[in-house]
């Protein structure tokens, strides 16, 4: 894969997770699994950023630590709104997505497996 390939799949990666809750699924989850699916996805993304080639501001991050922190706020904020409308939700549902993508990005075995594992979420 190309550059602008890599690219593409890095920043898809990054708002996969970052907009599960609200594109997806109605509900929250707790901080547990969607504070575990943000690290973990963003430590596959820190590691692949060599083999693409690329910085976290390639990805308009400062860094690893900004990264975290804006998904993590995304998360909550998405989880705050849900729960303002409808109380807790669908909160199985959000908790089982992030689950499947900390198992999806556990079993990738290279950087084309984790963009392919975080693009089924």
């Amino acid at each position: 894969m190309n550059a602008a390939v890599h690219h593409h799949r890095a920043k898809l990666l990054l708002s996969c997770v970052l907009m599960l809750g609200a594109a997806t699924f109605v509900g929250g989850c707790s901080a547990s699994e969607c504070d575990l699916a943000c690290e973990r996805e963003v430590e596959e993304v820190s590691a692949c950023l060599d083999p693409w080639g690329m910085t976290w501001p390639d990805l308009d991050y400062v860094d690893q630590t900004e990264a975290l922190e804006v998904c993590k706020q995304r998360y909550d904020d998405a989880i705050d709104e849900q729960r303002s409308r409808r109380g807790n939700g669908d909160v199985d549902a959000i908790r089982q997505a992030c689950t499947t993508l900390v198992d999806s990005l556990d079993a990738a075995q290279d950087c084309s497996e984790v963009s392919e594992a975080s693009a089924r979420e």
